[in-house]
């Protein structure tokens, strides 16, 4: 019976383990991707975007 439980320590210590490891490698994880609707055509989100710095490449 105390095989079991050191069994199901070290198990749990490892599902823990392994579940903070990849909350943290989720954290440092960062996208610079927008996405926006507007309305007037593709010539209109082009003007917008060169207005603002960016560069449509939408369809």
């Amino acid at each position: 019976m105390d095989a079991r439980v050191a069994l199901l320590h070290l198990w749990t210590a490892l599902v823990l383990l392994t579940a903070k490891l990849k909350w943290i490698d989720a954290a440092e994880v960062y996208t610079n991707t927008w996405a926006v609707q507007i309305n007037g055509g593709a010539e209109e989100a082009d003007r917008i975007a060169r207005e603002h710095g960016f560069i449509n490449h939408g369809n």
